[in-house]
């Protein structure tokens, strides 16, 4: 698609519907030989977005092969109100175009939306995952989330420690692998290359070299949104009004669903409350509306808490949480052996479904099981 010039500041960018945007590269960016050529990306708006004027965080998207879609991730998007960035130029290759699409869609997009600076999540497959976790070495970004790609260096035959760990130390991350995906077999090393000050989970699914399945995807965005909202150092002093967000978005979660969901989505509110500070300083201390709500959402999950069925419930959770952190801290020690080491995590997630049947965890557990028996997606 041909672009006469940059796509105007004042140009109507629809809700819930991809918009291609055309941007420059700021000229402290450029390479040499750049000049005047358009970049592009295509944004994603979650519905809403035009009737407040909040902060919103970013999904920061890429492809090996380039024109990468939001629609992608439209449910994650849509879920967990996120502005969606698509790059369509950055692709597997030389590092130019890689970069300089870059660059150019992250000044567009500070200017044009309001996305929040340090709760943006970088994500990529493949090639785009190493691109990804180049991006997030800036300090705009709190996560990435990389699908079939290793999060550790390759310098020849060594390993060597990823630049993030120096560039943005705080970062949180994500990596979803395929169990026979030959592609990783650096990532058994990659606890020994991560500072504590990172948050970071590596998730077995089944198959090959393939991008994250949508459940994997859910899983890994879950736990970025939540270590960058109620764990992770405080970016910036604009941090806090995304605190509120969050908070609301998952007060709001809760009244709208019932049983382990519900006490869930209050738990991950609680969280951000407890983890952080804002709501006894000014002026979230004085913001009667938000007290209320606080106060709301501590009364439901202390009640919800006390009900015998969800006492179950996360007995169950907890259950399957157990053998799940065992597996993702477990699989990179047998990437030789995985097809033994997934069937025994299937007899242990079996075990979980028969205690606790009639849950919704004992039910994932059995699908889990099945799953890593078998091979076949849950």
């Amino acid at each position: 698609m041909a672009f006469a010039g940059a796509t105007p500041m004042d140009a109507e960018i629809p809700e819930t519907t991809p918009h291609t945007i055309a941007c420059r590269v700021p000229e402290a960016s450029r390479f040499p030989d750049t000049g005047e050529k358009l970049y592009h990306y295509t944004a994603y708006l979650p519905a809403g977005y035009k009737a407040d004027d909040r902060p919103y965080p970013v999904l920061w998207i890429c492809s090996p092969q380039g024109n990468a879609n939001p629609l992608w991730h439209k449910d994650v998007l849509d879920r967990e109100q996120m502005i969606g960035v698509a790059l369509v130029e950055s692709k597997n290759g030389p590092m130019q175009p890689v970069v300089e699409n870059h660059y150019a869609a992250m000044a567009d997009v500070l200017q044009r939306f309001r996305a929040a600076p340090g709760f943006m999540i970088a994500t990529g497959f493949s090639g785009a995952g190493y691109a990804s976790m180049t991006f997030a070495e800036s300090q705009f970004f709190g996560g990435v989330l990389q699908h079939g790609a290793a999060p550790i260096g390759v310098d020849g035959n060594n390993i060597v420690q990823p630049n993030i760990t120096k560039g943005n130390p705080t970062c949180c991350v994500y990596g979803v692998f395929g169990i026979t995906d030959g592609a990783n077999p650096g990532v058994i090393y990659a606890p020994r290359f991560f500072p504590e000050t990172m948050a970071r989970r590596f998730s077995l699914q089944s198959g090959g070299h393939h991008m994250a399945q949508p459940g994997a995807f859910a899983d890994g965005m879950e736990f970025l949104l939540d270590e960058m909202h109620a764990r992770r150092p405080a970016p910036n002093d604009a941090a806090p009004a995304q605190y509120v967000a969050r908070f609301r978005l998952l007060l709001a979660r809760a009244k709208a669903s019932d049983g382990i969901a519900r006490h869930e989505a209050l738990e991950a509110a609680s969280r951000i409350v407890l983890g952080r500070k804002f709501a006894t300083e000014k002026p979230y201390a004085e913001d009667k509306a938000l007290q209320a709500d606080i106060a709301e959402a501590s009364r439901l999950y202390q009640a919800l808490s006390r009900t015998p069925g969800i006492k179950n419930e996360i007995e169950a959770r907890d259950a399957h949480q157990k053998i799940r952190d065992a597996e993702d801290a477990g699989w990179g020690e047998h990437i030789r052996d995985l097809g033994s080491f997934a069937k025994k995590q299937a007899v242990e997630y079996e075990a979980v479904a028969k205690k606790f049947p009639n849950t919704l965890y004992g039910k994932k557990a059995a699908d889990r099981a099945a799953w890593l028996a078998k091979g076949v997606d849950p």
